[in-house]
């Protein structure tokens, strides 16, 4: 037979078995759309990764703030931090075992709501509390020092706002909108992780897993950068900035009495969040692994089995908190890296469990060497009288 009819009729069957996929994607919508739909969901659980942690972020940089502006202790604004863990654990039993038998990106879009319902509800205690008013005695950092008013005496009427003495009154009990909006974002939070791992790991190959573990941790990384970044820019604000007349206002950032725009960072976080939980909505129940690899088989067989004989190729190319700023930029890059490099090892060379754990090991090993440079570094010390000093001098 001649070579070239042979050649024709090769690629006729190809062109007929592509046409054969094309008309049977719209029978089964669901096969031609599972790519599609992997994508979106991996996309959309590293961003509802980045908000989760970018708002537990502004939760931590606005502790200050909410201390002095409903002034209330360390000890009160720490039980607020906990509501979190609380609201957590009150349904984290129930939302991993029932959650995994229901429409898991549905029940995460819920959870995503729920977490921007609290955000709102821990900034809503500034739109009905009125406006701030801060003590008309004055504690800079300048003069903090040669007055403590934690040392008064108890008949005494004065009570300073602000300060940590344990006769402070309290201003206001609207705190218990924050922290009840604070136990609503640790249960909506709660389906994020369980939900999405299992639902990542229906289908994606066993060699991919770690790579997209990688990426969403990568992304959760992201969260805290900016947010104590962009908590930091709010606190640089007045708390009533936009509501009063910024030339009446007599203190500065750096005066004790100050209080930052704390609800603003509440605000973008619930809307960040919000934003975050629209595309699990659009999500099929389930995707399977198996259907993704037949499509694969189908667009091309002769590719494939070409693949199969020359080895798989990689498909992946690779004061106000300044102090706690300044270490988050220099350390959080690297932490990103690092995740982002170990997956895309364990991908590349597909790594087992006991070559990962090698790996691991070794790299803390030479983080743990590296330590001991430590020894070669020193600052000088301040002069302290009667320390290192005499109080003459």
């Amino acid at each position: 037979m001649n070579p070239s009819r042979v050649g024709n009729i090769s690629l006729i069957f190809k062109r007929k078995l592509e046409f054969s996929f094309f008309f049977s994607s719209f029978l089964s919508p669901a096969l031609s759309l599972n790519p599609i739909y992997s994508q979106v969901f991996i996309a959309a659980l590293a961003f509802s990764y980045f908000s989760k942690a970018f708002a537990g972020t502004t939760m931590k940089s606005s502790f200050t703030q909410l201390e002095r502006r409903f002034g209330i202790a360390s000890s009160t604004a720490g039980f607020i931090d906990g509501g979190f863990e609380m609201g957590n654990l009150l349904v984290i039993a129930f939302v991993s075992y029932y959650g995994a038998k229901c429409h898991r990106p549905k029940i995460i879009a819920i959870g995503c709501f729920i977490m921007s319902l609290g955000c709102f509800l821990m900034a809503l205690p500034h739109f009905f509390m009125g406006y701030y008013q801060y003590d008309t005695i004055s504690f800079t950092s300048n003069n903090i020092s040669s007055f403590s008013p934690c040392i008064l005496n108890p008949q005494d009427t004065l009570k300073i706002k602000g300060s940590d003495c344990a006769h402070k009154i309290v201003t206001s009990y609207a705190w218990i909108f924050v922290l009840l909006g604070n136990m609503l974002r640790g249960i909506g939070e709660t389906p994020i992780t369980p939900l999405g791992i299992s639902y990542l790991d229906d289908f994606s190959r066993e060699e991919d897993v770690p790579l997209y573990i990688s990426l969403l941790h990568t992304s959760a990384m992201l969260g805290p950068l900016s947010g104590f970044l962009l908590g930091s820019v709010f606190a640089r604000l007045y708390v009533d900035v936009g509501f009063v007349d910024m030339d009446t206002i007599t203190i500065s950032p750096t005066d004790s009495r100050w209080v930052g725009a704390w609800w603003m960072n509440f605000l973008v976080a619930g809307v960040i969040i919000l934003i975050s939980g629209i595309p699990f909505l659009f999500l099929p129940k389930s995707l399977d692994k198996k259907e993704d690899a037949c499509i694969q088989k189908n667009l091309d067989p002769m590719e494939n089995s070409s693949e199969n004989s020359h080895g798989q190729k990689p498909d992946i190319q690779s004061g106000m908190a300044n102090s706690g700023q300044l270490k988050a930029v220099a350390i959080l890059p690297l932490v990103l890296l690092g995740m982002f490099l170990s997956g895309f090892i364990m991908k590349k060379y597909k790594l087992g469990i006991l070559s990962a754990t090698k790996m691991g090991y070794t790299a803390s090993f030479i983080g743990f060497a590296f330590i001991f440079l430590y020894l070669i570094l020193g600052c000088d010390n301040h002069p302290v009288a009667g320390l290192t000093v005499t109080y003459d001098g």
